[in-house]
């Protein structure tokens, strides 16, 4: 397994932290910044505010880049949105190591021409464990599967051409994917904690169901398994 530097990752902000809980909690990058440090303390990070149309320069920015969350829906109209599209795009064809998470996952699913539309299933929320279906060599320390805190209720329907699923359950078949070995794709949050993940519901019944919250608020007292991403990723980036 050969392996590129990475100094800097660009972290491709989606959307800002609903400002009664930003106080508390930070904005996405610093979420990022918190969970990756945890692994990797000398890695610079730099934010760019996409959702606020604000995308690095040069794609050579960075040596790799992360797309965060969003309460928006990748096939929303908004020009940021479809300029993140092709930014996706641009960054395959520069051949730019790059993780999506959530709304990033399915952005790349959509980008690289698969489906992402409402699930189905509906809202996903609270702790939910994965199995593995296949594993990579950047995958270390080993794992047969995960468990991350989720909100999301689109979902990748259909992986792009030539994608490979690497991670399911029965609520998401698509909780993980790799694209031409340089694109990861992951729905859940492992730069979530127990407290924000919480926090996001709260409140929030009617928008979720109430079934679903009350199936999901013990969940989040459980461990989850956000520092086994974290290592993941970063291999995954220079591997």
């Amino acid at each position: 397994m050969t392996s590129s530097p990475l100094h800097r990752l660009g972290i491709l902000t989606c959307d800002q932290v609903r400002e009664h809980l930003a106080d508390r909690h930070g904005e996405y990058p610093d979420m990022f910044t918190r969970l990756l440090h945890a692994v990797r303390p000398s890695l610079e990070i730099v934010p760019y505010r996409v959702y606020a149309n604000e995308f690095p320069a040069q794609i050579d920015a960075c040596d790799a880049y992360l797309i965060t969350g969003s309460r928006r829906s990748v096939y929303e109209p908004d020009a940021w949105i479809r300029r993140l599209e092709q930014y996706v795009r641009d960054l395959h064809a520069a051949r730019k190591r790059t993780v999506g998470i959530c709304f990033g996952h399915q952005m790349m699913g959509l980008a690289l021409g698969g489906r992402t539309e409402k699930a189905a299933q509906g809202w996903g929320i609270g702790k939910h464990q994965v199995e593995m279906v296949q594993t990579e060599p950047w995958m270390l320390p080993a794992a047969n599967g995960y468990g991350v805190f989720v909100s999301h209720q689109d979902q990748i329907t259909e992986l792009p051409p030539g994608a490979c699923r690497l991670a399911q359950n029965a609520h998401c078949p698509n909780s993980m994917f790799v694209f031409d070995d340089i694109f990861l794709g992951i729905q859940g949050h492992p730069e979530f904690n127990a407290g924000y993940a919480r926090d996001l519901v709260l409140g929030r019944e009617a928008l979720y169901g109430a079934d679903t919250v009350a199936t999901a608020m013990p969940t989040y007292d459980e461990p989850v398994d956000s520092l086994l991403l974290a290592q993941w990723i970063l291999r995954f980036l220079e591997h």
